[in-house]
C-alpha cells in the first residue's frame, strides 16, 4: 500500500490516535477532512462513546499490549497521543516518569519505532500546561531526546500552550500543552 505524502491535502492525510479517549482529536481531524484510520483506548466507558461516534478500527486494549505487527496497525501520516497527564499535572504528585502512567509515553516511542521505515511523518502530543516546565524542564528534555532518537526533529518552538476557549467553541477555559 502506498501512502500519499501530500500533507497539504487534508483529504489524503491518514491519522492514528493513541490514548484516544472519547475521540476529541479524532473528531477534529475527521472534520478537517483527514482519514482517521485507527485509534487506541483502554477505558471501557470511553471506548463505548468512541464506538458510538466513529466507525474506524478501535483497539480496545492497553498500549502496553498494542503492537504494530501483532495488531496489524496500518501506517499513518499523523499519530496523535494524549498520554496520561496525572504524573505531570500541577494538581498531582508530580512524579513524572517515576509514575507508571508517566512511563506510558515511552510506549508511544516504542510503537513509532515498530513502524520502521513507515513511521508517521508527524507526531502530535497533548498533555497538561505544566508539561513543558515539569521537573524544571527535565521531563520535556527527555521527551525531546526520545523523539530525536526515534528520527524526528523537534525544538522548544514546536510546543505550545493552547486554551480551548480561544481555539474552539466549547464552553471551557482549559489550557493544554501540545507539541
Amino acid at each position: 500500500m502506498t501512502i500519499d505524502t501530500n500533507l497539504n491535502s487534508p483529504s489524503k492525510v491518514t491519522v492514528g490516535s493513541l490514548f484516544a479517549g472519547i475521540g476529541g482529536f479524532c473528531r477534529a481531524y475527521v472534520e478537517s477532512g483527514a482519514n482517521m484510520v485507527w485509534a487506541n483506548e483502554v477505558d471501557p466507558h470511553a471506548c463505548k462513546t468512541y464506538r458510538a461516534n466513529f466507525r474506524h478500527k478501535l483497539y480496545e486494549k492497553s498500549i502496553l499490549d498494542l503492537t504494530v505487527v501483532g495488531d496489524n496497525l496500518q501506517p499513518v501520516d499523523i499519530l496523535t497521543a494524549g498520554f496520561p497527564c496525572q504524573p505531570f499535572s500541577k494538581a498531582g504528585l508530580k512524579l513524572g516518569f517515576a509514575d507508571r502512567r508517566g512511563q506510558l509515553f515511552f510506549e508511544i516511542i516504542r510503537l513509532v519505532k515498530e513502524f520502521g521505515t513507515q513511521k508517521p511523518k508527524i507526531l502530535f502530543f497533548e498533555n497538561v500546561s505544566n508539561f513543558k516546565t515539569h521537573d524544571d524542564g527535565r521531563t520535556f528534555a527527555i521527551v525531546k531526546e526520545a523523539m530525536k532518537e526515534a528520527g524526528y526533529w523537534f525544538s522548544d518552538a514546536n510546543a505550545r500552550i493552547l486554551n480551548t476557549r480561544i481555539h474552539c467553541e466549547i464552553p471551557q477555559n482549559h489550557e493544554l500543552s501540545v507539541s
